[in-house]
């Protein structure tokens, strides 16, 4: 990232303002990381550096520290680094979180790069790569997706929730992927999967990756739902630069994408996220980010 830019205590926002003693703020910038949180990167007069994150749900700060704080052992040990966790005893430590300042160019701001595509896209698959390799046995983790039949039953209803903002032949579309879900991830296991990884959730430093982020959305579900989800965002916000950061990050990742079956599952599982996030956010900002997404992910599998 560029340095932090001095700016005086009444320049920051109040929630972050609040978050530390009156006078402890040196110096603060937003950090353009992901969509939905707010991210600040604060220097303190105690010399610290933090990155300082408000939740869009002020009520997730608590479990994303502690599970974070659980699988973070787990993700050092397969080579993925994180940020990491720093304690915010006063203030409003119950809504916000904070980690270590790590530094690094945010990987969404590489793709526009001549080999930028290339090198995000093969850090990633290597880290899709260890990622799988985690076993999340004894890790309170959400499990919905684990369940074939079940996640097809709550995609089926999201979808029929979703059907004023869709088409006819779209609605078709999503329901017969949907209606194949069941057989599709039939003897598959599931694992450890990230949930968000997306070139805006990581940091590279010479070349190399120096954080994941957001692990807010972690969860037991077919690994392939990280490499779906990858690709269907890069497509929708990068498209010149998809070609070139798939292809890397499937052969750092060793996924054979031409297989009929994970090629499926490719179009599928975006989807079925998809449908997930709106259903939680039908608010007008929310529909109008994830709505376009959708139909995109929809007009890929036709």
């Amino acid at each position: 990232m560029t340095a932090i830019n001095r700016m005086t205590p009444a320049h920051v926002p109040v929630w972050l303002a609040e978050t530390f003693a009156t006078g402890s703020i040196d110096r603060a910038v937003r950090l353009g990381w992901g969509f939905r949180n707010e991210t600040w990167g604060v220097d303190l007069t105690d010399g610290r550096r933090l990155a300082v994150t408000r939740p869009a749900d002020s009520l997730a700060a608590p479990a994303v520290v502690a599970l974070t704080l659980l699988i973070q052992p787990r993700l050092r040990a397969a080579g993925i680094p994180s940020p990491t966790i720093v304690d915010l005893a006063a203030g409003n430590a119950s809504t916000v979180f904070a980690t270590e300042f790590v530094e690094g160019t945010n990987g969404a701001e590489m793709l526009a790069q001549d080999d930028g595509p290339a090198l995000i896209g093969a850090l990633l698959g290597d880290a899709w790569r260890r990622l799988h390799s985690i076993d999340p046995t004894g890790l309170p983790l959400p499990d919905a997706w684990a369940a074939p039949v079940g996640l097809a039953d709550l995609s089926r209803a999201r979808l029929s929730r979703a059907e004023g903002w869709l088409t006819k032949p779209e609605q078709r579309l999503a329901a017969a992927a949907i209606g194949a879900l069941p057989e599709m991830l039939a003897g598959r296991l599931s694992g450890f999967v990230h949930g968000d990884l997306v070139p805006v959730n990581m940091l590279v430093r010479d070349g190399s990756l120096a954080a994941i982020l957001d692990f807010e959305f972690v969860r037991l579900a077919d690994p392939l739902l990280d490499a779906a989800w990858f690709d269907q965002v890069v497509a929708f916000h990068h498209p010149g630069a998809e070609p070139a950061a798939w292809q890397a990050f499937v052969s750092a990742a060793g996924i054979d994408a031409n297989d009929p079956r994970t090629g499926d599952l490719l179009r599928a599982l975006p989807l079925v996220r998809l449908l997930e996030i709106l259903d939680g956010d039908r608010h007008s900002e929310g529909v109008a980010h994830w709505l376009p997404i959708l139909r995109s992910c929809i007009a890929r599998m036709a």
